[in-house]
């Protein structure tokens, strides 16, 4: 049975004027559209929500198999990023054993593959008593996922992939329901270019490389037409000195 999947894009249409760290919106609602498509490839049902949430009773009046709200945490300076996976306070969760399990399913895949390091210890009231916990249905297990500091200089440029971001949540969440059918990664598209491109380059190349041997055979040529010149030089040189003794030894035979 298709897995019932509701994802949540954490300060999306908020009116509150809180809008969370910053770029924190610009994150999660970009990473959770795309990994809407990719769990709906996957054969789940979703609902992609935004923060008025659990005022909809097409969210609040159902059980979903996983609520699972995404955001950003703000930039701890100093530090080398971080985020973390949080569930319910579980005296407040009736389905705190699902809840539970599916966060260490996502965490065991989403940290380690994302690269952004793992800080349990920053759960804190804020999202063990989210305020859409309160709002779901009993049998409805949620998690709350802090993807990363949404502007520390490490975790930003993992953020910024949002393709590379979602297919790792994909995974992420295939892990806690591994009944869900894998998705094909996308065919890239066909330039037509490309061999035009690659031969150009050989080509490039293969100049590139002449040119330097007839560089290197103009300079061979070059120190070889010096040699030659001097060489005849000094056989001149010879020459005239040999013939200065002939000379004289012909002078001095006539006087004798």
């Amino acid at each position: 049975m298709a897995k019932q999947i509701c994802i949540q894009s954490g300060h999306w249409n908020t009116t509150s004027g809180q809008t969370g760290a910053p770029r924190e919106l610009e994150r999660t609602l970009a990473i959770g559209l795309r990994l809407v498509d990719l769990l709906r490839a996957a054969g789940a049902i979703v609902y992609h929500t935004d923060s008025h949430a659990d005022t909809n009773s097409d969210i609040t009046g159902k059980d979903w198999d996983l609520f699972l709200s995404l955001h950003c945490d703000m930039d701890y300076a100093g530090n080398e990023g971080g985020g973390f996976i949080d569930f319910p306070e579980p005296s407040t969760d009736f389905a705190t054993k699902e809840s539970q399990r599916i966060c260490k399913a996502i965490e065991a895949v989403y940290f380690k593959e994302s690269g952004i390091r793992n800080v349990p210890s920053r759960s804190n009231a804020n999202t063990r008593y989210y305020y859409m916990w309160k709002s779901l249905s009993a049998n409805t297990p949620c998690a709350l996922l802090e993807m990363g500091e949404s502007i520390d200089p490490h975790d930003s440029v993992i953020l910024n992939d949002t393709e590379r971001q979602a297919q790792i949540l994909l995974r992420s969440i295939q892990n806690a329901f591994p009944d869900m059918k894998p998705v094909v990664p996308p065919t890239p598209p066909v330039d037509p270019c490309k061999d035009v491109k690659q031969k150009n380059d050989e080509l490039t190349k293969e100049n590139t490389r002449l040119n330097k041997a007839l560089i290197d055979r103009q300079a061979e040529l070059v120190a070889l037409q010096s040699k030659t010149v001097a060489q005849l030089s000094e056989f001149k040189f010879e020459c005239g000195q040999k013939k200065k003794e002939f000379v004289n030894k012909i002078i001095e035979f006539i006087k004798s």
